[in-house]
């Protein structure tokens, strides 16, 4: 017996079902009634509706889903069936096993499929291929009749041979699907339909309400009918006259009306459509329009907050719908937040977005990807690693210091390059050096050895655990495994409480709880995992993890914790049924609402046309689809009962234009533009919404309200001090902006201009200057002064798989050092050696230097680490018969390496003098005058030696090349032959150049250029540079090194008002000045 109330939700069915339960409860306060609605949304806002609002008990009211009211009459059944002895139980599994079926399927080569070319279907065509099935399945196709079918050529004839596979693919689905006892909700309707005569549940019931529902399934409606034969059942069906409602008319006619009783029979349905106008409302409607996601929601709240603060509404009278919140995942919490407005919603998000699945899936792929340096990184600093948070260490870990550590050794994959943190900790046998050895190693990596045993042991570990992963097996049993090895090495939780199987985990779903968090999503991928088990496949540790991240990917967990207050934010079908006092349609774009819907590629509407309208299936053609957003659109429009905002993205927020949906036309809703009250376009300028009703200082956010404070020229400290922040540094920063803004020429303190500082000046003429520094100094101020008087350091680079420039040059410098050491112990160059005895010592030297670096740094690439030894090799050879030719015509000959060097400038200003350090390459010596040349190796990657590198006076005069100049004033300290003070007569650069030919180039300057007529001038040039250093004039210099200057970020070379004084300065015209210098003339 069933009993039809049509007419829309609010207030005809809202108040049909009010009535009619009152109604029952009055005659009989403990009859029992099952309410079953299609959505959790729906279910709590009926019990509002029925307690709160109307004072109603709900003793003996049931209120549950489809999937609710199937799982209660599955256990009566399996309880009566298990007393019988015959229970039949079916698995519920989710779309990943059906698609993995689907595989396993193509893999037995299914006859008469061959035309989908199953082998060949790419990874995303899958799901897709699912789909089609799906929608076959859950209209009960008979695959038998359905082939029959094509055969008599019902269907295009075109396509007979394609289809012919789909219904044969079909079939071995539902054979196999039964096999394994599994299936979905659908199945599960399907099996308790017998039951329904003997359910003591249903017995007990004085009647079973459908609410809500405007489409069911065929498996639904099958149920659906055997209910109406067995007790009293009234479906409240959404139905009104407009046009929209066309696709719910279209179901109740096809398919609730015959079961109703049929033509002649209809008398029991009652209508409700005739409600008297005093009831409706009239709806103000209301059109905004803003640029970006942001921004939309942005207007959203400030009109929430509006209604709430001037209005008297409640949070909880609010609704906030769009067709899909998925655009709005990232921004939605955000700028609810900042608006201080609570809100529930149906809205998820990835659960991969979560660091702590992240983590996990890293920790998966360690053993395919080798123990690749990025996911073992990750794992290793993790906030979630177990040894991280034991709290047992002497001291504190410093995961930041960790991965300099790893990315210094150049490790890249695999067990034996992880091993160097052993050798280099001592702590495993693997160090075979002395501790001197050892000990000279960490002091060149510059990273405590405690750290590296930390590192180690939270390393070793994890590389013992993943050797004895295993390599293949079935999904259960490497899904153990893994969960054991992310157990024993992290702390997320994994919801490893929960028991697996699959049907927990969508009942739990099912029964209305909100969206899951972390932990039960977790929980629902490893029983997802779990259940694949169960088609019995012997699959690699490879094949798991790619399983394991797409089940991952595809889950989702809830984007706010569960709460019962607020506004509901959710999306359209979530809100079916719904009433709200005041509700914002957001998205309402083309392709967003309505969506976008496109045909089934293989099912086309052509063939469902045939499985409807022929064979009497109900399955829908998909472009129906359209029907059902009209009807959603409405059913929306109709659900608010006082207000209605729509808003559209007239552009997104990178200026692109977007289309508004074309419902704000059709449904007559958009109001002549001339009525600017209700047609409300956001500015993108703040300045341009300050003025509006909507950004009054009381609906303003923290940060909206500095900045409207800010612009209006008032001091925000107090404000920012209120909301816990730096108000005094925010002010500061504000008075800094305004001098770096001026157009006043001279430079400030803001532009590099220090009022004090004498505590550099003091702290570097005590420990000496650097050749380097003072050339940094002349390139530009602001850079010596960010790297010599702030300390700051560049941005570390992620090593590079091959040795950089600099890594050649330190390569080719401890070479040429090792080399020359052992050549001098066998009389070289006064004793002349045989080539072979040359080329052994060079080999031996380039061997011992690369091994050396390579326990520190690592190798690379094989190929181009054996062409970095032939190449230093190479320059060596050549360095060697340079130097040998130099030694015969000079008679100086190699005699120290990598000495300190230390000497003095004077300082015209002061009269004193400022002392020089530095370190020099190597010192030959003169064997009967004792006169000392210094020789700098410099490499040259490019080959190319430049006017500058030549011509060394003029460098030095420009202050391009200091080097030469002031190692000619210095002297050696802890000369071993006890020759210290002993002043070079000449500096040489040796340029070393890999490609070219000759690959050496010999590069000399004078020390007595300091007595030539170019003494005057380079003291003047290293006046300018002090004079400028010990009065803190520290001003940017743009030029062409910017492009290579680890601080041009931190410069304001493009701001143009500082540009602009700095390039009209008299300090910069005067270092502009010592840059075009040149040599004086005899």
């Amino acid at each position: 017996m069933l009993r039809l109330v049509t007419g829309q939700f609010h207030p005809t069915l809202e108040s049909q079902l009010v009535h009619d339960l009152r109604a029952l409860k009055s005659g009989h306060p403990e009859a029992a009634v099952a309410l079953v609605v299609p959505s959790d949304q729906l279910r709590r806002s009926l019990k509002q509706l029925l307690v709160v609002k109307q004072g109603l008990a709900l003793l003996n009211v049931h209120i549950l889903s489809f999937h609710q009211l199937a799982l209660q009459l599955d256990r009566e059944r399996r309880t009566a069936a298990r007393g019988a002895g015959a229970e039949r139980r079916i698995e519920l599994v989710t779309d990943m096993f059906f698609e993995r079926l689907l595989q396993h399927l193509a893999q037995r080569n299914v006859p008469q499929t061959g035309v989908l070319r199953l082998p060949q279907l790419p990874s995303g065509a899958w799901p897709a291929l699912w789909a089609s099935l799906r929608d076959l399945k859950d209209a009960t196709v008979d695959s038998a009749l359905a082939l029959r079918a094509v055969e008599e050529g019902q269907f295009p004839p075109e396509d007979s041979e394609k289809l012919r596979g789909l219904l044969t693919l079909y079939a071995a689905l539902r054979e196999g699907s039964a096999a394994l006892g599994v299936g979905s909700p659908d199945d599960l309707t399907a099996l308790v339909t017998d039951c329904v005569s003997t359910s003591p549940f249903l017995r007990g019931l004085a009647g079973l309400w459908y609410y809500g529902s405007y489409d069911l399934t065929q498996t639904q409606l099958t149920l659906l009918e055997a209910l109406s034969v067995s007790l009293p059942l009234t479906v409240y069906f959404p139905l009104g006259e407009q046009p929209a409602y066309g696709f719910a008319r279209q179901f109740l006619e096809r398919h609730l009306y015959p079961i109703a009783g049929g033509p002649g029979e209809r008398s029991r349905m009652t209508t409700g459509d005739s409600a008297p106008d005093s009831q409706k409302v009239n709806v103000s409607v209301e059109v905004r329009n803003a640029a970006g996601l942001d921004d939309e929601l942005t207007l959203v709240c400030k009109q929430i907050l509006s209604l709430v603060e001037t209005n008297g509404y409640a949070f909880g009278e609010i609704g906030v719908v769009g067709r899909t919140l998925v655009p709005y995942q990232a921004s939605l919490r955000r700028i609810f937040d900042q608006h201080r407005i609570p809100f529930v919603s149906s809205a998820t998000v990835p659960l991969l977005q979560e660091p702590s699945v992240k983590t996990l899936l890293h920790l998966a792929r360690l053993k395919e990807n080798g123990l690749h340096r990025p996911a073992m990184l990750e794992v290793l600093t993790s906030p979630w690693n177990r040894r991280l948070t034991t709290g047992t260490h002497e001291v504190e870990p410093r995961p930041d210091l960790w991965r300099v550590a790893v990315e210094t050794l150049g490790i890249t994959r695999g067990e034996e390059e992880w091993t160097r943190l052993a050798h280099l900790g001592r702590l495993d046998s693997w160090a075979t050096d002395g501790e001197d050895s050892v000990a000279e190693e960490l002091e060149a990596f510059s990273i405590d050895g405690v750290q590296l045993r930390l590192l180690w042991d939270c390393l070793a570990p994890l590389i013992e655990d993943l050797k004895h992963l295993p390599d293949r097996g079935g999904y259960g049993a490497l899904t153990d495994a893994f969960c054991a090895l992310a157990d024993t090495h992290l702390t997320v939780p994994l919801g490893l409480t929960v028991p697996f199987g699959l049907s927990t985990s969508i009942d739990a779903t099912a029964q209305g709880d909100d969206a899951q968090d972390v932990p039960e999503a977790l929980s629902r991928v490893f029983a997802e995992l779990h259940a694949l088990d169960r088609l019995g496949a012997d699959i690699t540790w490879d094949e798991w993890t790619d399983t394991f991240a797409e089940i991952v990917s595809r889950t989702t967990c809830a984007l706010a914790p569960p709460s019962h207050q607020g506004v509901q934010v959710l999306d359209a079908m979530a809100a079916r049924g719904l009433g709200f006092r005041a509700l914002f349609l957001i998205g309402m774009n083309e392709k967003l609402f309505p969506r976008y819907i496109h045909e089934d590629g293989f099912l086309r509407d052509r063939h469902r046309l045939v499985l409807s309208e022929t064979l009497g299936y109900k399955i829908d053609q998909k472009l129906q689809g359209y029907g059902e957003e009209a009807l959603l659109f409405e059913l929306l429009r109709a659900s608010a009962k006082e207000r209605l905002y729509l808003s559209y993205q007239r552009a997104d927020a990178a200026g692109r234009p977007l289309v508004p949906s074309s419902y704000l036309d059709a449904v007559g809703v958009v109001p002549h533009p001339s009525d600017t009250t209700s047609l409300l376009a956001l500015p993108r300028r703040w300045s341009d919404r300050v003025d509006l009703p909507l950004f009054t200082p009381q609906l303003q956010t923290r940060e909206e309200l500095t900045v409207s404070t800010v612009l209006q020229g008032c001091d925000v400290t107090a404000l920012l001090e209120a909301v816990g922040r730096d108000g005094l540094l925010f002010s500061h920063g504000l008075g800094a902006q305004g001098v770096i803004e001026s157009g006043h020429p001279a430079l400030s303190a803001y532009d590099g201009m220090l009022e004090h500082s004498g505590a550099h000046w003091k702290a570097v003429t005590e420990r000496g200057f650097s050749p380097t520094a003072l050339e940094s100094y002349a390139r530009c101020p602001f850079q010596y002064f960010s790297r010599q008087v702030l300390n700051l350091e560049s941005v570390r680079q992620t090593p590079s798989m091959e040795l950089t420039p600099p890594a050649m040059g330190q390569l080719c410098h401890g070479a040429l050092r090792l080399c020359y050491l052992a050549l001098i112990q066998l009389g070289w160059p006064v004793t002349v050696l045989s080539s072979s005895a040359i080329t052994e010592e060079v080999a031996r030297a380039v061997a011992q230097t690369f091994d050396a670096y390579a326990r520190t740094h690592g190798t690379g690439y094989a190929l181009t680490w054996q062409l970095a030894q032939e190449s230093v090799r190479r320059l060596i050879e050549a360095t060697i018969i340079l130097d040998r030719d130099a030694a015969l015509a000079s008679g100086f000959h190699p005699a120290e390496f990598e000495l300190d060097a230390i000497g003095s400038v004077p300082d015209g200003s002061q009269g004193e003098e400022i002392p020089l350090r530095g370190r020099w390459d190597r010192v030959d010596r003169h064997p009967q005058s004792g006169a000392l040349r210094v020789i700098d190796y410099k490499y040259r990657a490019n080959d190319r030696v430049e006017a500058k590198d030549r011509n060394l006076l003029q460098a030095a005069l420009r202050a391009q090349r200091l080097q030469p100049a002031l190692y000619s004033l210095m002297a050696a300290v802890g000369s071993p032959d006890g020759q210290q003070g002993v002043l070079p007569e000449a500096v040489e650069f040796l340029y070393l150049l890999p490609h070219a030919d000759p690959a050496v180039e010999r590069v000399a300057f004078a020390a007595s250029a300091w007595q030539g007529p170019s003494g005057p001038i380079l003291s003047r040039t290293m006046q300018v540079l002090l004079d400028g250093i010990r009065a803190g004039q520290y001003f940017i210099a743009p030029d062409a090194h910017c492009t290579h200057c680890d601080f041009s970020t931190a410069c304001r070379r493009t701001h143009q008002p500082s540009w602009w004084r700095a390039s009209r300065s008299s300090p910069s015209r005067t270092l502009r000045d010592v840059r075009s210098q040149k040599v004086a003339r005899d």
